[in-house]
């Protein structure tokens, strides 16, 4: 059976970095030589910490998570998916095995054993009918591969049953913030695909490994640990902005080439790059920003506390009064009552509908309380976008000029 659990470790090659490496074979080559940890930003925590909050309510129970300091009506909507998942396998195999952030290695000869695992987020198993399921919650709304060509599961899975007696795997991904997708998504497998599945990891590490594997920016260096330490990074993203990748990054400002003057492809080139481009920069300012908490010095630069807001005083009925005080107006004009946010309130319509004997209508009664209205603002789309094309000169000749002048 599979390492018992242990805290969050962060190894160079994990299940979120296998398609990063497929695309880039020296990445995790370069993540060991820099040693820089991992995403650490307040989505990232808020994920951790739901996570964490879900192995309380599969282990403990949920009356006891509830007595945990991080529980939120919130957080445990976002996660009740999995638990509600999880207790219907329970409910038919009573022998069921139930492991959470498991920490697993993957079966492999070509890199330290430490540098490749992680921490599977939810495993079952029933020795009695040596069925398994591995189970991938996912926080976020970014879209990610269904579990049948999905890397994660696939080596988590891989990892944690190997060597054990298998005859039917379900990799499963929950995703209750996910657009535009269902919520849970699964995949039955034989086991035996676990065995090509880690030569297929196998041969990809040697690739990464040998001596002429290259570092190949791209839109897959966002949350990369290797951050702004990449050259290749850095040589693209001035490249994109110069059209020269061989221009220093100290001259890069004095050589930046007007907009004006640049021709409609090098347009094209540069946004279709605005995000790799800005996802560099924000690296540049994480790492400088880590540099100066542990002591550095950055010339001309110095840390400072961002600037201070004002805030009222006492609850907002006193903060009302006492303006109205001043003013002669009512208090109750100073107090204003905003609507949640709708995404906060479809998940709770979501933790309804499932408790429902008529999840569909539920959802059908929630829709008909929104609409979606256009901002007023226009923006440009790639060609494949499914809105259909805004015309300036239809919208402004409209009436005035023949529809066969306008164009399409």
């Amino acid at each position: 059976m599979a390492g018992e659990h242990t805290e969050r470790k962060h190894c160079k090659v994990s299940g979120s970095n296998i398609k990063r490496l497929r695309r880039c074979p020296a990445q995790a080559r370069m993540a060991r030589a820099v040693g820089r940890a991992w995403d650490n930003s307040e989505d990232a925590a808020e994920g951790t910490t739901r996570h964490e909050l879900l192995e309380v309510c599969l282990l403990d129970g949920v009356d006891l998570a509830k007595e945990d300091p991080r529980w939120t009506q919130e957080r445990f909507n976002a996660i009740l998916g999995v638990i509600t998942y999880v207790e219907k396998i329970r409910a038919a195999f009573p022998d069921l095995q139930v492991f959470c952030e498991q920490d697993v290695r993957f079966p492999q000869d070509v890199i330290p054993r430490d540098d490749c695992g992680g921490n599977a987020d939810v495993v079952c198993y029933s020795e009695s009918a040596r069925r398994g399921w591995l189970i991938d919650f996912k926080n976020g709304v970014t879209e990610v591969d269904d579990p049948a060509e999905n890397d994660q599961v696939w080596f988590y899975a891989t990892a944690f049953f190997w060597g054990i007696p298998l005859e039917q795997l379900t990799l499963v991904i929950i995703q209750p913030n996910g657009l535009g997708v269902d919520e849970v998504r699964e995949h039955t497998t034989d086991p035996l695909a676990l065995v090509a599945f880690a030569a297929d990891i196998r041969a990809l590490l040697l690739r990464s490994e040998a001596s002429d594997a290259v570092l190949v920016p791209g839109a897959w260096c966002t949350g990369c640990s290797v951050g702004s330490e990449c050259g290749a990074r850095e040589r693209e993203a001035i490249g994109a902005l110069t059209g020269s990748p061989g221009t220093s990054f100290s001259l890069l400002v004095d050589e930046l080439p007007k907009p004006e003057d640049l021709s409609i492809d090098r347009w094209v080139d540069i946004r279709r790059k605005k995000a790799f481009i800005v996802s560099f920069l924000n690296a540049i300012d994480d790492a400088a920003f880590v540099f100066a908490m542990r002591g550095g010095r950055l010339p001309g630069e110095k840390l400072v506390e961002a600037g201070a807001r004002r805030v009222w005083l006492g609850t907002p009925q006193e903060a009302a009064a006492g303006v109205a005080a001043i003013t002669g107006a009512d208090p109750a004009s100073y107090l204003t009552v905003e609507m949640t946010g709708i995404t906060k309130a479809e998940a709770e319509v979501k933790a309804v509908a499932k408790k429902s004997p008529n999840p569909k209508g539920v959802h059908e009664k929630f829709s008909l309380l929104t609409n979606k209205v256009s901002s007023g603002k226009l923006t440009l789309a790639p060609i494949e976008d499914a809105r259909p094309e805004y015309n300036p000169a239809r919208v402004a000749f409209a009436g005035v000029v023949p529809e066969s002048l306008l164009g399409a």
